[in-house]
C-alpha cells in the first residue's frame, strides 16, 4: 500500500514539475498576454493537481496548511483558460475591461490566505473527520461556490466558440469541448466532496492517474513537435470562421452603419469599447460582427478601432500643438500613454512626439 502511494505521488509530482516548467518557459520565451494567461492556467493547474494528490493520498493529515488550497487554484485555472481563448479568438491583448475576471481570483486567494490563519490543530481535526467519513457542512459553501465559478467560466468558453459543444472527436475543437466537459464534471465532483469524502478520494485517484497518462503523452507529442498544440488552437479559430454567421444580415448595410458609428458618432472615443458593445449598437451578434471584420474587412476588432483612434490622434496632434500627448491619447479612446505610444508607433513607425515635431 505504501509503495503504491509513493508511486502515485512520484508520478503526480513529476507531472506537476513538468507542468510548472512549461508554465515558466511560456513566460520566459514570449511573454505576450495570451502566453501569460496560458502560463497562469498551467501554473494553477499544477497547483490544483498537487493539492488533489495530497488530498487523495491523505498527505493532508500531516500538511494541514494545504487544506482547501485547490479553491483559489481551480478558480485561477478556469478564469485564465477563458481569457486565453477569448484573447486568441478575438485576436487582441488584455484590456482594462478584462479586469472584472480578476475579481473571483482575488477573492478566492484572499479567502484562502485568511483560512491559513485558522488554528492548525482545528484544521487537523476537520481533516481527520473528513477522512473518517464524517460530514463538514461548514466547508460545503466554499466547494459549491468554487464549483459554480469554475463551471460558469468553462461554460463561457463554450459560448466563445459554439463548435466546442459538438464533441466531434475527429476534429480538435470537438476534442477540446470534451476536455472542458470533463473539467466541468471534476468541478461538480469537488463541489460535493465534503459530503462523500471516501468516495471522492477513490474517484480522485483514478482521475489523477488518467490525467498523468494523458499529460505525459501530450508532453512527448509537444517535445517532438512544438507546433502541434499551436495547430490545435489554430484549428479552433478556423472552425469558428467556417460557420457563416453573416447569412442573416445585410453585409453591405451593416458595414455602412459600422463605418458611420466610427466616423460620425466616433464611438472609438469610448475607452471601454468592446466587440459586444458595437454589435449591440448594430443589432447583430458578436459572432456576426467578428466575422464581418475578419472576412469582409480583413481586419480584427482591435485593429479596426485603433485605426480610427490613431487617425483622430494625428489630426489632434496637428491641430493642437500645445496640448499634452496624454490628454489626446485619453480623448481618442486609449486607456494609457503606454498603449497609445505602442499603437501609434506600430501604425506609423514613429512616436507621437516625433510625429508632432515632423509636422511642425
Amino acid at each position: 500500500m505504501a509503495i503504491t502511494v509513493l508511486n502515485d505521488l512520484f508520478s503526480e509530482l513529476f507531472c506537476v514539475g513538468l507542468m510548472s516548467l512549461f508554465s515558466v518557459s511560456l513566460l520566459l520565451g514570449s511573454p505576450t498576454h495570451r502566453n501569460v494567461m496560458l502560463s497562469c492556467f498551467l501554473g494553477s493547474l499544477a497547483g490544483t493537481i498537487l493539492n488533489l494528490s495530497l488530498f487523495a493520498e491523505q498527505v493532508l493529515r500531516h500538511k494541514p496548511g494545504f487544506f482547501m488550497a485547490y479553491v483559489p487554484f481551480l478558480i485561477t485555472c478556469a478564469t485564465s483558460l477563458f481569457l486565453f481563448f477569448k484573447l486568441y479568438l478575438e485576436d487582441r491583448q488584455l484590456e482594462a475591461r478584462d479586469g472584472i475576471h480578476a475579481i473571483p481570483v482575488v477573492i478566492s486567494w484572499a479567502s484562502f490566505i485568511a483560512f491559513l490563519g485558522v488554528n492548525s490543530s482545528l484544521k487537523s481535526v476537520w481533516i481527520h473527520e473528513l477522512y473518517s467519513g464524517h460530514h463538514r457542512l461548514n466547508l460545503l459553501p466554499f466547494n459549491l461556490i468554487t464549483g459554480f465559478i469554475v463551471i460558469l467560466y468553462l461554460g463561457k468558453i463554450f459560448r466563445l466558440n459554439p463548435d466546442y459543444a459538438s464533441f466531434d472527436f475527429r476534429r480538435r475543437p470537438g476534442l477540446t469541448g470534451a476536455a472542458i466537459l470533463v473539467m466541468i464534471l471534476v468541478a461538480l465532483k469537488l463541489s460535493i466532496a465534503t459530503l462523500w469524502v471516501p468516495f471522492a478520494i477513490e474517484i480522485t485517484q483514478w482521475l489523477l492517474r488518467a490525467f498523468n497518462i494523458l499529460f505525459l503523452i501530450g508532453s512527448v507529442v509537444y517535445m517532438n513537435d512544438r507546433n502541434y498544440f499551436l495547430t490545435w488552437i489554430t484549428d479552433i479559430k478556423k472552425t469558428f470562421y467556417k460557420r457563416n454567421y453573416l447569412d442573416e444580415i445585410d453585409v453591405s448595410d451593416t458595414k455602412t452603419k459600422l463605418i458611420s458609428l466610427m466616423t460620425v458618432d466616433q464611438i472609438f472615443q469610448d475607452n471601454e469599447l468592446s466587440l459586444e458593445k458595437v454589435a449591440s449598437q448594430l443589432s447583430i451578434s458578436r459572432y456576426q460582427l467578428s466575422q464581418l471584420l475578419n472576412l469582409e474587412m480583413k481586419t480584427t476588432f482591435t485593429q479596426f478601432v485603433q485605426t480610427y483612434r490613431i487617425r483622430a490622434a494625428q489630426q489632434k496632434l496637428d491641430a493642437s500643438p500645445h496640448r499634452t500627448i496624454l490628454s489626446i491619447a485619453y480623448e481618442v479612446g486609449f486607456n494609457s500613454n503606454s498603449s497609445f505610444q505602442m499603437a501609434f508607433k506600430k501604425a506609423l513607425g514613429t512616436s507621437p512626439s516625433e510625429f508632432r515635431n515632423r509636422t511642425r
